[in-house]
């Protein structure tokens, strides 16, 4: 169930901007945040044709210590208990 759950929200929140979130906040593998932006590049041939290419957009290099992110700092200031997550 969990399986048909996140696939649900997969299709519902990747052109929302969510999806990374989802992720994160699942803790899935590394691997699956370290995967490589793909885009496609159109072309218009001499004939009038369309070419498609697909392209690498952009390079994702994820690390452990970024599951969370930083505490702002006027927050860390605010409370003299609160410590700032790990490697930030």
């Amino acid at each position: 169930m969990r399986e048909l759950i996140r696939n649900e929200r997969r299709l519902e929140l990747c052109f929302e901007n969510h999806r990374f979130w989802d992720l994160r906040r699942w803790k899935v593998e590394l691997n699956k945040l370290n995967e490589t932006a793909k885009g496609m590049q159109i072309q218009k041939k001499s004939d009038g044709l369309l070419q498609y290419s697909p392209i690498e957009v952009e390079t994702r290099v994820y690390k452990d210590h970024m599951y969370y992110g930083p505490i702002p700092y006027e927050e860390i200031r605010k409370w003299s208990q609160l410590e700032q997550n790990k490697n930030w």
